[in-house]
């Protein structure tokens, strides 16, 4: 049986937490200090965390980001709360995907949807979790070559180059592809956006989509969000739901389609993003 452990300086909600855990068929230790929460880490073979972030009233100068950092060891899926204005879940937000990249949040505004919030937020910290060592794993592979006859070169001056060398590979290291989309001023042609500058090449981005899920296991790095992009997940930094957009390390906001957000569980993948 998979064992949480709970940290929560206020009693009352800490041990509503608990019981709604338990209910939920899972076993659970509540802890109402660091000592304790120290103690069952140490002694106890917990499988996952759900962590009150301020903790005010028992370390007013620490929030459980920097408990976690430091005393959770090996990681394992995290789950941050707060009851905190709105003004500050942008700040937390922002300080658990700098430094735990493996760690959700969910905000707790409405005491009486706490039971089911605590319990998705626990299914969105393990699906998480998952990603997360699936982009561990993945790091051992590199570089993809975008096998297509005709390469376009960086567009200059309003004007397309081509080589028509049907030789020539493209070689791209996948940690510098932000996204790939269908590029409209030329037919059958899609653009890479890296880190460093463009690519245009001659394929459909089907036949992209399709060529990347044979690169395995970077297959996981790539997603169709909508008809006309792909995105590098790793390069996803927040995800707008009220407006469906992706944004993209570099500023870029990408639309999601519905059909692509139905079909993909987004929600699933990530959960680390904050919902509207």
């Amino acid at each position: 049986m998979e064992l949480v452990l709970v940290l929560d300086d206020e009693p009352a909600k800490g041990r509503k937490i608990e019981s709604a855990i338990r209910d939920a068929g899972y076993e659970c230790k509540y802890a109402i200090n660091l000592t304790e929460a120290r103690s069952f880490l140490k002694n106890e073979n917990v499988t996952l965390g759900v962590f009150d972030i301020s903790l005010e009233n028992i370390a007013p100068d620490l929030t459980s980001i920097d408990f976690v950092i430091k005393e959770v060891q090996p990681k394992i899926p995290t789950l941050f709360i707060t009851q905190h204005v709105e003004s500050k879940y942008n700040e937390y937000f922002d300080d658990i995907v700098k430094r735990l990249p493996h760690a959700s949040w969910i905000p707790m505004k409405e005491q009486k949807y706490l039971k089911e919030n605590v319990l998705r937020g626990i299914t969105l910290a393990k699906e998480k979790f998952k990603l997360f060592e699936y982009k561990e794993n993945r790091a051992l592979v590199k570089n993809i070559t975008f096998q297509n006859k005709i390469t376009f070169k960086e567009r200059q001056a309003g004007r397309v180059d081509r080589d028509e060398n049907p030789a020539k590979r493209l070689f791209l290291n996948k940690d510098d592809i932000l996204y790939i989309t269908s590029d409209d001023t030329e037919s059958n042609t899609v653009k890479i956006v890296t880190t460093e500058t463009s690519y245009f090449l001659t394929s459909g981005i089907g036949a992209v989509a399709k060529q990347l899920s044979l690169y395995q296991p970077i297959g996981y790095n790539f997603l169709r969000v909508q008809k006309s992009y792909i995105v590098n997940t790793d390069k996803i930094e927040y995800w707008d739901t009220q407006n469906n957009l992706l944004w993209i390390a570099g500023s870029s906001k990408i639309p999601v389609g519905s059909s692509f957000l139905k079909e993909q569980n987004l929600s699933d993948l990530f959960p680390f993003l904050p919902s509207d």
